[in-house]
């Protein structure tokens, strides 16, 4: 039994990697973000925005605009509910959507986003219109909402050879496409 018992000294002296203190205190919901993420959100949300540490979701009681502000992505800050618009369009560095809501009351819109090539990491929900437009990389639709509550813009895409991947649509569907 001694030989699985350390004693209190080299417990002290161990070294403990960043993924343990991840698994560890992530699992107790103690995340956080970062005073860069803070500053982000408070630059770009126009309304409230609260953070979950249990869930490491940030949810905005308003709008988020972060349209051509030249961004990578969203800072690693996973967006859970938006209660107005969300938008992301003209950011010519933007690859992803990776941390984009899965739920928004507004509108969507990304975009002139030249970096897109799918809608990978999109709301699974959007009670407005969702607007994919002008995206020359896009090549699918797979990823797009499960349902949208106004019109769906995917026109001027000119790698996108399908519709798949459109969910339940209210609205008018507005695409270079036949279907």
């Amino acid at each position: 039994m001694k030989k699985y018992l350390k004693n209190f000294k080299d417990f002290v002296n161990e070294s403990i990697s960043d993924d343990d203190i991840e698994s560890v205190f992530g699992g107790l919901g103690l995340y956080s973000l970062t005073q860069e993420q803070m500053d982000f959100l408070d630059q770009y949300t126009d309304g409230r925005w609260s953070y979950d540490s249990y869930t490491n979701v940030v949810d905005i009681d308003g709008s988020f605009n972060v349209s051509g502000s030249d961004i990578f992505d969203f800072l690693g800050i996973n967006f859970g509910k938006v209660g107005g618009d969300f938008s992301c369009y003209d950011n010519p560095n933007l690859t992803s959507l990776e941390g984009a809501p899965d739920w928004v009351g507004g509108s969507f819109s990304c975009s002139h986003n030249p970096g897109l090539t799918s809608l990978e990491g999109a709301p699974k929900k959007v009670g407005g219109d969702f607007w994919c437009r002008h995206n020359p990389n896009l090549t699918s639709l797979e990823g797009a909402p499960n349902w949208v509550g106004g019109h769906f813009s995917c026109d001027n895409n000119p790698r996108l050879r399908s519709l798949e991947g459109i969910g339940e649509v209210k609205g008018e569907i507005y695409s270079d496409l036949n279907y």
